[in-house]
């Protein structure tokens, strides 16, 4: 749903765009654009892709499986197969959405983020990496506006271990200006920026900020992390891929929310939680 908006966005602010759709995927535009069906594992593709292109935004990436080997696959070689491309069409610029989960200890997601990173770091090209925190306000299926709905439906609200994990969630639209700042200024190369909100909060601090806007009463549970792992591997042995394994180390990670070089880049101005939270809730209502 990112990517959809940022086209949006940027066919609005007149840019000719080519977009790498995989096949079937549905592409809704306002305006025509080029359109190419292909994957990051269609070499072939990438190479029709980025031919006479000036400024690639790697979006592409795999975020939910229970078979770890797939994250490898398609974001670390698929971006590798994709950097090839670029440097084989003399790209001029390539900007990476990444994630502040990427790191060695966040899992096989985040591991596959930051090893895809250091792809884009040693490739030659003028890059830009953007480690995105939790997006919100985005879709239906995202984190946040999920647990918004289990919020509203049920009484009982589970939270892993104290819930004492941290986020630092951004709101959609900061998103996709940080993401279009960087895109039109040609002086933001080879850096490395988190978009994030401009505060880390608690879990147990983010369920207690939507229980106080939609003006709501429930209980919560916290399960111990050992039970959370305990069942998640129940799951897994029963072929029930309804939870990602992978999503709780991610969660439990340390991570970094440090905006201060896009804020000094670019003058990144993103909106706290709670004003975002707002938006949301005004608008699902």
């Amino acid at each position: 749903m990112l990517g959809q908006k940022l086209v949006l966005r940027m066919q609005a602010a007149g840019y000719d765009l080519r977009l790498l759709v995989r096949e079937g995927e549905k592409v809704f535009l306002k305006t025509p654009a080029d359109i190419l069906t292909g994957d990051l594992l269609n070499k072939a593709s990438l190479r029709a892709a980025t031919r006479e292109i000036e400024t690639v935004i790697h979006l592409a990436g795999l975020t939910h499986t229970n078979n770890q080997e797939m994250y490898y696959l398609i974001n670390t070689l698929g971006t590798k197969n994709l950097l090839e491309a670029c440097q084989e069409a003399q790209v001029k610029k390539f900007i990476f959405i990444s994630s502040r989960a990427a790191g060695l200890s966040g899992g096989a997601y985040a591991k596959s983020k930051f090893l895809a990173e250091e792809e884009v770091i040693k490739s030659g090209l003028n890059w830009v990496i953007l480690r995105l925190a939790e997006v919100y306000g985005a879709a239906e299926s995202e984190a946040i506006s999920k647990l918004i709905r289990i919020i509203k439906s049920n009484y009982l609200i589970p939270i892993i271990g104290f819930g004492q994990f941290r986020l630092a969630p951004i709101f959609l639209d900061d998103a996709l200006e940080g993401i279009l700042e960087v895109l039109k200024n040609p002086a933001i190369n080879k850096k490395n920026y988190n978009l994030a909100g401009p505060e880390e909060i608690t879990y147990n601090e983010l369920v207690n900020q939507i229980l106080k806007e939609a003006g709501l009463k429930r209980i919560k549970i916290f399960l111990p992390v050992i039970l959370v792992k305990i069942i998640l591997d129940m799951f897994s042995l029963m072929g029930i891929d309804a939870f990602v394994k992978d999503q709780l180390p991610r969660l439990l990670s340390d991570k970094s929310s440090d905006i201060s070089l896009a804020v000094k880049d670019f003058n990144f101005q993103p909106r706290n939680f709670s004003t975002g939270l707002k938006e949301i809730l005004n608008f699902k209502d």
